[in-house]
């Protein structure tokens, strides 16, 4: 260890507060905390680098300094300083004001002889220095506003969305995408059950009898519990066209909607191996596909103009000797070439069948 020059540094951030404290190994009752700003810009980097550059500041330019940090983000921006020479910029650095603060201490401290030596350690492993620093970190986050320091806004763009009942601010990150693609979702889930009580509106409100029992026992419903709003209601207009029998076409747009939407039918589990990085690109896309219903079958093809009919090719050709009448085959759709149904694809789809 150098004498009188090991630290160790933290950072943390929770609920919009952020803070960052160092300890020194040598002197017990020496640490540094402090308070940071932007909060609302969520950097998760920001509060680590605040306490490199605090810690900077506190210790003698003259002396070895050797840094204990657990982040390899944090050591990553500074990496890229060595040996760069003129060609390394701040411009564009979200955190290019606390930056500048490191850059120009640990250059006063190369200019004078010290050697500044920054060390990864595993975080919450047992390191006692490093959980004291994580301790002081906590202890810097609880801090009043007024004691804040690098309050600066950036000129980034920041989003606003609402989870649960707590509000979010952020700039871009995978927090503010994810809240994009489930609002996203949560759009084209609308659609769908409007989609669906248009087709309900349409096939039992013409059969007066069963329109108006339905009405009726849906009405009860609400007068129980609370007034329906739009997206109850489509979820009851597509339940009552699912159960309806010999039903030939959708309830809402398409079955492989209908499937994604089917509460307990394993659709968060197709979620996960679509994202998942063991399962080959290939048929993570084609799995992708199907539940977009861009899959390339004669439907999607006749869509795009690649082909002059949607009826399906394989039947077509297993059919009379491929002499049948192309306007009497079903279409060439993703349900149609899964299942028995598909003249080709029948001895394929029973066997597969016969071996679950």
């Amino acid at each position: 260890m150098i004498s009188q020059g090991t630290w160790a540094g933290d950072g943390s951030a929770y609920k919009g507060e952020m803070g960052a404290g160092s300890v020194c190994l040598h002197r017990q009752n020496k640490c540094l905390v402090v308070r940071v700003g932007r909060e609302e810009e969520g950097a998760n980097s920001l509060p680590e680098l605040a306490a490199v550059a605090r810690t900077l500041q506190a210790t003698p330019p003259e002396v070895d300094l050797l840094y204990l940090c657990d982040s390899d983000t944090t050591l990553d921006k500074m990496l890229r300083w060595i040996g760069s020479g003129p060609r390394t910029t701040l411009a564009g650095d979200a955190n290019a004001d606390i930056m500048k603060t490191i850059i120009e201490c640990v250059r006063e401290r190369v200019i004078r002889g010290a050697r500044p030596f920054m060390v990864k350690v595993k975080a919450h492993r047992g390191d006692p220095l490093n959980e004291r620093a994580d301790t002081q970190a906590e202890r810097a986050r609880q801090l009043l506003p007024e004691c804040r320091q690098w309050t600066i806004h950036t000129s980034r763009m920041l989003y606003t969305w609402q989870d649960k009942d707590v509000k979010r601010l952020s700039t871009w990150s995978k927090a503010v995408r994810r809240a994009m693609l489930k609002e996203g979702a949560k759009f084209q889930r609308q659609k769908v059950l409007k989609r669906a009580a248009g087709n309900w509106n349409k096939e039992f409100l013409l059969t007066t009898d069963k329109g108006v029992a339905r009405i009726r026992k849906v009405a009860c419903t609400g007068v129980k519990c609370e007034l329906m709003d739009n997206e109850r209601w489509g979820w009851e207009c597509m339940l009552q066209l699912q159960e309806t029998e010999d039903r030939k076409t959708p309830a809402a747009t398409t079955c492989a909607t209908e499937f994604l939407l089917r509460v307990g039918q394993s659709g968060e589990f197709l979620g996960l191996w679509i994202n998942s990085g063991a399962i080959h690109e290939a048929k993570r896309r084609r799995a992708t596909q199907v539940i977009t219903c861009s899959f390339s079958c004669g439907k999607w093809l006749h869509m795009i103009g690649a082909r002059a009919s949607p009826r399906c090719e394989l039947c077509r050709r297993e059919g009379r000797h491929g002499q049948e009448a192309i306007e009497h085959l079903l279409e060439e759709i993703v349900e149609h070439i899964q299942s028995a149904g598909c003249k080709a694809q029948k001895k394929s789809v029973i066997g597969a069948h016969n071996r679950c």
